[in-house]
């Protein structure tokens, strides 16, 4: 498995409309994720969850966390 650092700098709000499938990563930033549709297996250190419409994920800074095994987002 590859691991890689983002280096974020600045406030960042992206919106997904497709797969969320990313490859374990860490950061020094706070990662939200709010799921409206859809669901994606969150993997953050040795855990796993699955996450559905409705649900909240928060990575919090320098913990390594991936999605894998999203279903197709429509819409």
């Amino acid at each position: 498995m590859k691991l890689f650092y983002q280096d974020y700098h600045r406030f960042q709000f992206t919106h997904r409309t497709q797969h969320l499938d990313f490859a374990p990563h860490l950061h020094d930033a706070v990662e939200v994720f709010f799921f409206t549709q859809g669901s994606s297996t969150v993997l953050c250190g040795n855990e796993r969850f699955r996450l559905r419409a409705g649900d909240v994920f928060v990575a919090f800074p320098n913990r390594i966390h991936g999605y894998e095994n999203s279903e197709e987002i429509r819409g």
